[in-house]
């Protein structure tokens, strides 16, 4: 590995850029993200990109006016968020915000596209990462469609420890009823069933994972293939040759 691969902490696809992380560093600076602030809202020009270090950002769709919002995707130290800022559109109808805290590598949008339009290594990994995001969005749906609230809500809880690699998780109820768009009473009731299989424990707005072998045993296999599908499109990468493959 080069002495670059993890100079921004452990973002995933940064990492991956290999010996051309270089070229982008200067431009990255290091912001916090707290819990709930809103990194980009429906339809709003993207001034910057983001790179998580630690915790976890949310992209939700709002409905009903905005009384309601159901989430998207959620994205960890593996990407980032703000790819409209190199696409001709610059926008989502979605919103983006903390949804645990961490910290995050930002880029300005104008720099994220000057680097892009060169072709680099940051090129390449970003229609990659385009990829295992689409998966994981379409997964999602499949999932929300077709899976018990018990395999959706262990789906959740192994997703969000790999991104944070901790066996305390900060989720409440209310919030993880928010995120997978059912009734408190439903997430109550999942939460409920694992806790009795002694696979996690609930208490105060924080779940901690007992068993995770067992969670991965009673999860639906949207979580593995989603997992799989962001290992295998994002890996270390060295030299601009290897790159552009």
């Amino acid at each position: 590995m080069n002495e670059h691969a993890f100079a921004d902490g452990n973002n995933r696809l940064l990492a991956a850029l290999g010996d051309e992380y270089a070229s982008i560093a200067p431009h990255l600076e290091e912001v916090e993200v707290p819990s709930g602030r809103c990194l980009f809202d429906v339809g709003e020009v993207l001034t910057h990109a983001y790179f998580p270090r630690t915790g976890v950002v949310s992209m939700v769709m709002l409905t009903d006016e905005g009384r309601k919002a159901v989430e998207i995707v959620n994205v960890g130290k593996e990407g980032m968020v703000g790819l409209p800022a190199v696409l001709a559109t610059g926008s989502l109808p979605a919103r983006a915000f903390g949804q645990i805290a961490g910290r995050a590598m930002r880029i300005s949008a104008a720099a994220l596209r000057r680097e892009y339009a060169r072709g680099t290594a940051l090129n390449v990994m970003q229609h990659r990462y385009c990829q295992a995001l689409f998966t994981h969005a379409a997964r999602g749906a499949v999932c929300n469609a077709l899976h018990s609230i018990e395999e959706r809500c262990a789906r959740w809880i192994l997703t969000t420890q790999d991104r944070l690699e901790r066996d305390e998780l900060p989720l409440t109820q209310e919030f993880l009823a928010q995120m997978l768009a059912v009734r408190r009473a439903s997430v109550t009731v999942a939460a409920g069933a694992l806790q009795r299989a002694d696979l996690i424990r609930y208490r105060r707005g924080k779940v901690t994972v007992l068993d995770r072998a067992g969670l991965e045993a009673s999860v639906c296999d949207c979580y593995g293939i989603v997992r799989d599908e962001y290992a295998r499109v994002i890996e270390p990468r060295t030299g601009r040759a290897r790159a552009r493959e």
